[in-house]
Parts: C-alpha cells; structure tokens; sequence
C-alpha cells in the first residue's frame, strides 16, 4: 500500500512537472540539435501499424525528424532503461511497467475520436453470440474464448482482470484461448462458431455495427457496466469492465538523448494540434492529445494478474510481459501444463486465417491428483473421503453394503411396515387422517353423508373445509344415505329389481366381507386418480379438491349453504328464475368441463350439487367418478339413473346427461322425483326401463327448458345432448330468466363496481378467490379537518353528517377529474390514491394537483351549511410515494384495503402537517418535482422528527405554513392526545398567556425559548406568568426531561418556586423527577 501511494505520488508529481514546463515554454521554437534525430519507440504488437502512422503524422506536424523504433515489450524495456529511446508510444499498461522500473514520466495522453466520440478511457468488453446457450460469466467453464492479444490491455487483459474480480482464473475457465491480433477477426470467430465467447475493446463492436458489418441483435452483451464519469457523463460504448486511460508518450527524462527542452516544447505544441490536423495527414481516429491521466487502475491490474512482481527489496519488475505463459496462474491441485500449445491436444485445433498470425493455448491448467484424490498442503494426493486406496488407485468404501446389505434391509423394513399397515387397516376399518394437515373440532361436525362415507368440517391450513371419509359397514355392506326413499346401486348388487344384471354365485359372510373390502380399495384407488385428475384441473363450477392426506380422506372445498337438495326442499327460501338459471348454468358449464377431462361423474343430483356463500351451484361428490378411459363403474341413485344403468351397463357420459335432466326438474319443481308415483323400488326400475317412465315438466318450466329436459331423458342414449351443447342452447335464455334477481348485492353491478375496482367486482361475482396484487410505486393522499373533535363535540350529528358529505361530495368530484381512486372515508379523514390499477406517469404530481384543489374547495365550505358567513372547513393534507400491496379483507363486510409502510407514512405526513398546508415526504417531493416543474416544492425546516419513521427531511406544497396555520404543533401523536371539551371549558378562565400552546389564541408565536414538557410526544408549550418572574432575570426556568409522571390537579399551595410560579392556576403540572438523574 505504501509503495502504491509512493508511485501514485511520483507519477503525479511529474504530471505537474510536465506541466508547468509546457506553459513556461510558451510558444518558443528550438530547433533540434543538428546532429541528434529525435528517437520514438513503439510495441511491436496487433495495433502497431496504426501507432507507427500516428507518430509519423505526430513527428510531422511538430516538424521533429524522427527515428520510430518498433520492439517487443522486452526490447523496448531495455532501450528505455539504456537510454537509447527518447520517448515511447505505448499502451498504458507498459507504460506503468516503465515507470515503476525506470520512472518513466508520462508527457501525453491521447484521445481518440470514435463512432462520432472523444474518448480518454477505454474498456474490455465481452460477449457471445445470440444463439449462444452462454448468459453470464458463470457458465464459462469449458468453453472457447477469442482475444486481441495476450499483451492487449483491453482485448485480453482487462477482461482476465473482471473475472480474477469475481473468483474465476481465465485459464482454468476456458479449455482454449485463440489470440487473433485483430479485433474484428474476434468478433467473426464468435459469429461464426469457432469461439464461443469473445474478447475486444470498447467501441469495436459499436463500430462494426455502425458501419453495418454486424447487427445488435446478433451480439449478446456480458458482465455490462454502466460507467459515468466524475461530470456526469455516460461513457459512450458498451463495456464489460472497469475503465482505463488509453496510450501515451512516455519519456525518462534523466536518459533523454536529445535536448530536454525540445521534447518538453514539442509536446506543449502537441496539445495545439486537434483532429483537423491528422485529417489532413490521411490519419484517421485520432482527436488530439491532453495531458497524461492517472494509470493508478492499471497498476493495480498489473500487480492483480502478478503481471507485475515485487522482489524483496521492493523492486518491481515487469519480466512476465514478455513472456506468452509466465503469466499462466493455476488453482491450488492444478499446475501448468508442460505443453500448452494445441498441437499436442486432439480435442482443439488453432485455426488458421489467410492475412493472419493466429496463436493460441489449450488446456493450461492440468489437475496435479485424479478426480477421486484430494491434493494436499504437503503436496501428495490422497483418496477421498469414503474412498479407500486399493495398490494405485483408490475405491469407494462399503461397495458391498451400499449394493447387497441395503437393499436387503430395505426390503425387510418395507414388508414390516406393510403388514403392520395392513393390520391398522383392518382394526379401524377406515384408512386414518393425518392430524398434521386436517384439524377437527371435537366432536366432529357432521356436515352430511353419503353412500361410501361421511362429510365432516375441518380445518386445512386454516381455511374451512369439508373432509370425506369412507367406512364400511362391519357387515360388510354399504351403508346408504338418501333423502329419498329409494337406496343406492352399486357394481356387485343382486337382481333386486327383476332386471337382467349379471348374476353372482352365492357368497358366504367373509367373502361377502372381504369382497366388499377389496371393493372399496378399488373405488378409492380409481377416486384418488379422479381427485388427482380433479386436482389439475380446476372450474368455477366443479367443488375444488385439496391435496390427499390419506387413501380415505381428502379435503375439499367448504360450501357455506350446504346442498342444493336442501334448498330446493326449504320453503322459506324464495328461489326465483334468476337463480335457476342460474343453477342450471353452473352445474352444466360444470359438467362439460368433466366431460373435456375425460370423466365421468356418474351420482350427478341435487343432493351432490353445492351452493356457496355467493350462491354459485358447484359439482361434488365423486365418489363414483372415473375417467372414461378406464372407468368400469356400476349403480348410481334409483331415480336418477339412466334406463341403460339399470340394465346393467356401466355409467358412461350420456348417463350423466340423464341425471342432469332429473336435476333439471327438482330445480322447477322442488321436489324429488317420482314423488307422485306410489312404486317400490323394483317396480319403480321396471317402469322406468320397459314403460319409459319419465317425471313431467313442472308448470313453471319454459318450454325451452322443459324441450331440454326431454332430450336429456331420452331412453336412447345416442340421441341424448351432450353437455357442450346444452351449454349453448341454455346460455341464450339467460335474458328471459334474469328477471328478478335474488342474490344480495353481489348482484348489483353498479353498486358492486362503486365499492371495489372493476376486476375485484367482477371476481367477487363470479365467486373467485381474491388474491393479493402488488403495486411498484403509487402516491397516497391523506387529508384531515381541523379541530373536527372540537366540531363533533359542539354540532348536532345531523350537522356533522351534513358537513361532511358536502366536503366529500367536493372530493370525490375532484378524484375524478384528476384521475384518482378513493380508497376510504374514516370520520373526518379521506384516502385515496394514484397509479393503483391504471398506469400513471405524472401520479405524484396528480396527487400534488389534487391536493391544491381540495384544499382550496374545503376552504370554501361552510361548515354550517345556512351560515355561510361563519368559519370554514381547514384541512392538514399529506401525501407519500412507494410501494403497496392491494387485497379485499373480510367476508362478513368485504373491504378493499392497501398494505405497507407507504400508508403509514402518508398517514403521518398528513398528521405532521399544519392547517391548510400540504406535507409532502422527500420520495413524493422528488417525483413532484420531476413530473411537474411548474409545482411550488418547499422545503421544510427543521427536520421533522416523524413517529415510528425517525427523523426525516420533509417539503411543503405551494406554500409554507404562515404563524397563523400552526394551530398544533408538528409532534402531536393523534387526534386521541388532544385536550378534551371539558378541559378546554375548565381553561375557560385562565389567562391567555397561561394556556398551553395548542389552545392559545394564535396572536403571536410562542418564544423559541419558553420550556416545552413532552406529554407521550406532545409538546406543551409552560409560559410563565411575567409578575412571578424578577425583573433582573434574563433566564427563563427550565424543565427536565427525566420527567415520568405528569398528572393534572388543583393547587392553592406555595407559589414561591420556579415551577410553581410557571403552573400555578387552574391546571398544575408535577413533574416527579428521579433526583440521581
């Protein structure tokens, strides 16, 4: 570090050496001396031609006769350091080289014109081609890169240096480096596939594209850096790394063979020359030359990549520069390989380019140990852990146990913990719930039941939910549960009805029992398909699935108003065409979405249609459902099965479209089925197979519907609708049947849309789950009336209420002309906001207009409406710019809310504001003043200290607060911490200037000096009684701020203290202090 500073200072010492000589030299013109030419070196590398042109050009114009060396690094270092160079035109790299070995001095910089731009600084820039799978620094590994050069700071260098940056070695990174000497070859080797990632100066591939040799989008930009410099400016061109200055000429002033004095004039002429100049000499590029910049970054590049090395005696040298390898650093347990050309290599070849040199190195890091050895500190490899070394090589350990044993034991445990299953199975008769996932009241409340189980509320995560669970019946029958006197079919029944089912030998009690266990196994292995099937797929009108947490229990979606059977069968409940249409709609856009995902219901009634808090009519119970494909389902309800189920075939989805036309008619009619018919079960079936038995369509059914009804009972099953097509056949007589709607107010539109956002509205009718939304910047609004405690206390409520419906009637006009959404109205406080759902540019300077005019409009409201003489509305307004989150909350009185720290910092610059002054945050202030420059922003001193938010630097709007706007002084706490009515009454008779400040009439401000006690952050201002105080006293008493209890009584004590001097009267304050403190 200190050696750093040290070259930092000599190099800056010289600069203004160079300087100085430069202007004292004026315009003086010395010729050179007659017999000695003036001596330039330049490195001999891929931008050489372009240099020596430079110079030669640069020789000319300052009319110096000049002998241009050009050398590799390693020569020219010598001839510097023999002096037999004058000066050097180098990169900036070698020229910090030169001035730590020989210190060099820097005479000029150069700067170049490119792409229409003067730069004094460049950078690396690295990149891949658009169809390259590359898309960050980290996906390197193994790859192929393309560089200018190994001795090119920008094209090769400045990159290695961004990736040491980040961890990463260049030469362990890529499998191969091609130098190419030339920047655009570069960049057609990545194009063209041979290189994978490529390495260049700024502004080459800006160049390219701007003389239409490539396109933007074919390049692929990494690592970008967005550099500014120290006045603000953008550095013109893509970049990849940090930033360094461009050539110079140095020169070692103690070594100069010609006179010193003519190369400290020529280079004063040297800044007189611009581009004009070189133009004129057929050079091309160059702006002109300034005086040498800092090339501190450079150094540290050098000594980062140990390009640059410090012997023991502090000396520094640069010898690896020369060298095409001796920079080549490995990771600890790698080493430099013995050969790192491509020749010895089959997997890379060099590739070779008419007009150029290409060099390149392959794999120059070889791992020391195998991949199962680690390389230790002492510089052996030894086996890895749980390796084991077997001779030369090393094993993993416990083969044997890993391959044999495990398995075995595995199996073993498996078959433990079946039978153990198997048996916990048979002793509960039902698979068990996990407690984790589902919590139960106890008892459990009953919510129904069905054919293979019982319905009971839970709670899953929280959230309400109905759980099914199946049992059987220690009899080994299923038991049956209807509201119906009829009992339900299952796949294994006998031939009660007298139909031909397929008949079944006699079976004894266990195989009865173990037959209707395996049975029901079966039912749930194909309903856990189905659930899973439900579970991906997912419809407004089909009950919702949770996920499965046992075989024989699943939660399910919670449906507040039960069953549609039982709705139907409720006489007080006034069901009109509106919510039957209603019902038939969502149980058939239900069932066409089962029908698309290959199921099949197969028990669809009334009584497994659910209806829910917003009477949407849902599809349940799928107990008997299965996918098409592979459903192989028997039975169903009596009433509601399909002639062809009652002979015996299985359910298919056009014995779905039966039962949904029996759906249809309980919903008309309210009744079940066949109620009117005195049949058993058996005739029943026979009646409805041999005599097509159907229910007729009640008086109330349109006859469209009724048509529909029909065509669904049809004892064909081909000619039956699907439910695609009773979809499109019902949805146009919606207009006939939403007549007189039923629902509550989440039917009234209008009103809906008035209370929430349009997309809220429209979900919450169609019985969606809201979910939260979060919103990147919006700008709140809060505003306060003054004094409206003291209003509330002194007014009539009618009066109240009639004020302030006049003063938001004034707002909410206002919202709408400046584009603005109310949120709420709280008593006396409004909200609302900017940019939530509709994007606004200007939304803080909106807010800002807003504001203006509200506050304008409430001071010209009476706040008595027939006095329009008497005093006015004044408001304290706020307002906050950031980030928010959106959501409705509740369901008993829904409410749409925002979330986070912008609310509560709206809220406080509105409770920090004063009367008829608008308080702005710093966030809010900034995008004011950026959205709108014809906005007053003011700011606000001192800083005020904000609740909950510190202290915090603050702007007013328009205006700042006149002495007659404080009427509350910046640090109340809330509304809550002011005097009550009966303490301003009971202050009635104490004097003016005895009141606490924020009752005391505002004829003059209080003194900065009169003492404040603070009471829960609420500053009461004590002003002494000036007859108590002797008029020799240039002091005012003070109070401490130790002060912990403060209580408010009468006093006729003594009066000679201080302090009772400053609170005797009608209120005295004690202060109990603690009297270590």
């Amino acid at each position: 570090m200190i050696s750093s500073r040290l070259i930092r200072g000599v190099i800056l010492a010289a600069l203004l050496a160079v300087v100085v000589t430069a202007q004292n030299a004026s315009t003086t013109t010395v010729a050179p001396a007659s017999s000695q030419r003036f001596r330039l070196g330049i490195l001999d590398n891929y931008a050489r031609a372009r240099a020596v042109d430079e110079m030669t050009a640069t020789m000319a114009l300052l009319d110096i006769d000049a002998d241009i060396i050009v050398a590799p690094p390693g020569t020219l270092r010598e001839l510097v350091r023999i002096g037999k160079l004058d000066a050097t035109y180098t990169p900036s790299d070698l020229f910090v080289c030169m001035a730590a070995e020989y210190d060099s001095t820097p005479l000029a910089g150069i700067v170049r014109h490119l792409n229409d731009v003067d730069v004094a600084y460049s950078g690396g820039v690295m990149f891949t081609s658009m169809n390259s799978t590359i898309e960050s620094v980290a996906d390197f590994q193994g790859k192929t890169v393309a560089a200018i050069g190994r001795d090119s700071l920008l094209g090769f260098q400045a990159q290695r240096h961004e990736l040491w940056k980040q961890g990463y070695n260049t030469y362990e990174l890529f499998s191969q480096v091609i130098y190419t000497g030339d920047a655009e070859q570069v960049v057609w080797e990545v194009l063209n596939g041979t290189a994978d990632v490529g390495f260049v100066k700024s502004g080459v591939i800006d160049g390219m594209v701007k003389d239409g040799l490539v396109f933007t989008p074919d390049i692929n930009f990494l690592n970008e850096y967005n550099h500014r410099f120290p006045n603000g400016e953008a550095f013109p061109f893509r970049c990849s790394t940090g930033l360094f200055g461009g050539a110079c000429l140095p020169a070692r002033s103690r070594r100069l063979a010609c006179s010193f004095l003519m190369v400290h004039t020529a280079i004063s002429r040297l800044f007189d020359l611009n581009m004009t100049h070189y133009q004129a000499m057929g050079v091309k590029g160059v702006s002109y030359f300034r005086p040498p910049l800092a090339y501190i970054d450079t150094l540290s590049l050098l000594q980062d990549l140990t390009i640059m090395v410090e012997d023991d005696s502090d000396q520094r040298s640069c010898e690896k520069m020369s060298s095409s390898t001796e920079d080549v650093v490995c990771a600890f347990g790698w080493a430099p390989a013995d050969d790192v050309t491509c020749q010895s290599t089959d997997l890379y070849s060099c590739p070779v380019r008419e007009g150029f040199n290409y060099t390149c190195i392959c794999e120059p890091c070889v791992r020391i140990c195998r991949a199962d050895e680690t390389y230790t500190s002492k510089g052996t490899c030894r086996c890895k852990t749980g390796f084991v070394r077997i001779g030369s090589t090393c094993q993993q350990m416990g083969v044997f146990i890993l391959q044999i044993l495990i398995p075995i034991a595995l199996l073993v445990v498996l078959l433990v913990f079946y039978l153990l299953h198997r048996q916990h199975l048979k002793a509960d008769g039902i698979w068990q719930i996990n407690p984790a996932e589902l919590v139960m009241e106890q008892p459990a409340e009953v919510l129904g039941s069905g054919s293979f189980g019982v319905v009971l509320a839970a709670k899953f995560r929280g959230q309400m939910v109905a759980v099914k669970r199946a049992y059987v019946s220690k009899k080994g029958k299923f038991r049956t549960s209807s509201k119906t006197h009829e009992s339900t079919l299952k796949s294994g029944t006998n031939n009660g009805y007298g139909l031909p089912f397929h008949s079944h030998r006699r079976q004894t009690g266990r195989s009865k029992e173990r037959m209707a266990r395996n049975f029901v196994r079966n039912v749930f292995v194909e309903a856990e398909a189905v659930a899973e099937k439900l579970g991906s797929v997912s419809h407004g009108s089909t009950i919702r699935s949770g996920r499965v947490t046992t075989m024989s229990q699943r939660p399910w979606e919670y449906m507040e108003m039960g069953s549609l059977y039982s709705m139907l069968h409720n006489e007080a409940m006034d069901l009109d065409d509106d919510f039957r249409y209603n019902a038939i709609h969502d149980i058939t856009s239900g069932m066409r979405y089962l029908h698309n995902a290959d199921l099949i219901h197969g028990d669809l009634k009334a009584l497994n249609c659910l209806v829910d808090s917003k009477f949407h009519v849902k599809v349940s119970d799928f107990g008997m459902a299965g996918l098409a494909s592979e459903h192989s389902q028997r039975g169903g309800t009596l009433s509601w099965m399909a002639p062809e189920l009652l002979q015996g075939n299985i359910t298919s989805f056009e014995s779905d479209v039966y039962s949904f036309g029996i759906v249809m008619f309980e919903i008309f009619s309210r009744e079940d089925p066949y109620e009117d018919v005195d049949y058993d079960s058996e005739t029943l079936a026979q009646n409805i197979v041999r005599r097509k038995l159907r229910p007729n369509a009640p008086t109330n059914m349109p006859a469209e519907f009724a048509v529909l009804m029909n065509e669904s009972l049809a004892a064909d099953p081909d000619t039956r609708p699907t439910f695609v097509e009773l979809l499109r056949r019902i949805e146009p007589l919606e207009g006939k049947m939403k007549i007189n709607s039923r629902k509550g107010a989440f039917q009234d539109n209008a009103l809906l849309e008035q209370v929430f956002p349009k997309h809220i509205a429209t979900a919450l009718r169609e019985g969606r789950t809201i979910e939260p939304e979060h919103h990147a910047e919006v700008t709140i609004f809060f505003s306060d009336i003054c004094g409206f405690t003291d209003m509330s206390a002194t007014l009539e409520p009618m009066q109240v209420s009639n004020m302030l419906d006049r003063l938001y009637r004034e707002f909410d006009q206002l919202c709408d002309k400046h584009g603005l959404y109310k949120i709420e109205t709280i008593g006396d406080a409004y909200m609302c906001v900017s940019n939530l759902f509709t994007t606004q540019s200007d939304h803080a300077a909106r807010v800002a207009r807003f504001a203006m005019d509200a506050l304008k409009a409430a001071n010209a409201i009476p706040i008595l409406e027939n006095d329009p003489d008497g005093p006015h509305i004044d408001i304290r307004v706020g307002f906050h710019s950031g980030p928010v989150v959106s959501n409705v909350v509740g369901t008993l009185t829904p409410r749409f809310c925002l979330f986070g720290s912008t609310v509560n910092c709206a809220s406080r610059m509105e409770s920090n504001s004063v009367r008829n002054c608008i308080h702005m945050s710093p966030e809010a202030a900034a995008l004011v003043q950026k959205q709108d420059v014809s906005l007053n922003v003011i700011r606000r001193d001192p800083v005020v200290s904000i609740k909950g938010l510190g202290k915090m630097q603050t702007y007013w709007l328009g205006h700042a607060p006149q002495v007659s706007d404080t009427e509350e002084q910046p640090n109340r706490k809330s509304r809550k911490s002011q005097f009550s009515v009966a303490s301003m009454r009971s202050l009635a008779s104490v004097p003016n200037a005895r009141r606490p400040s924020n009752i005391r009439d505002l004829v003059a401000p209080p003194s900065p000096m009169a003492p404040q006690a603070m009471f829960d952050s609420v500053a009461v201002d004590i002003v002494p009684d000036d007859s108590k105080i002797d008029a020799g006293s240039s002091s005012r008493p003070s109070l401490t701020k130790s002060a912990v209890t403060v209580r408010f009584e009468e006093n006729d004590g003594d009066k000679s203290s201080d302090l009772a001097s400053l609170t005797a009267g009608t209120i005295d304050i004690e202060l109990s202090v603690d009297s270590n403190v």
